[in-house]
């Protein structure tokens, strides 16, 4: 008689598209945030410019989103998460809700100076 053994379902990550659903569900309508989401189609030439850009009262926030702690922005994503910075705006790669949303919370209660610098919490 043969045996079966049960295996345990490895979880996979969320899609980077699932990502970037939950976190747009999860800000709409709020009143200090403004998420413009990366149109990519077959007419546009949008390599290396980050998967969401925000403006959080104000602030300029490119983030690109990773669906695993593996994976790593990509030369042109750095390139572009570099000049982002260079021009005095926050580049984050980030791989749940969460991130984001540390993000926006900082910024709002005046834990992110422009351009980037973290604020110490004493």
């Amino acid at each position: 008689m043969k045996k079966f053994a049960l295996k345990a379902k490895r979880k996979s990550p969320k899609k980077e598209s699932s990502l970037k659903g939950d976190i747009l569900k999860h800000f709409k309508g709020h009143p200090h945030v403004l998420i413009v989401p990366k149109h990519q189609d077959r007419f546009s030439n949008t390599t290396g410019v980050s998967d969401l850009l925000l403006c959080v009262c104000g602030c300029f926030v490119a983030i690109e989103l990773k669906r695993d702690e593996t994976k790593e922005a990509t030369p042109k994503q750095q390139w572009f998460l570099g000049r982002v910075l260079r021009a005095g705006g926050y580049p984050a790669v980030c791989r749940s809700v969460e991130e984001v949303e540390r993000i926006v919370n900082n910024i709002m209660h005046g834990l992110l100076k422009f351009p980037y610098e973290e604020v110490s919490n004493v």
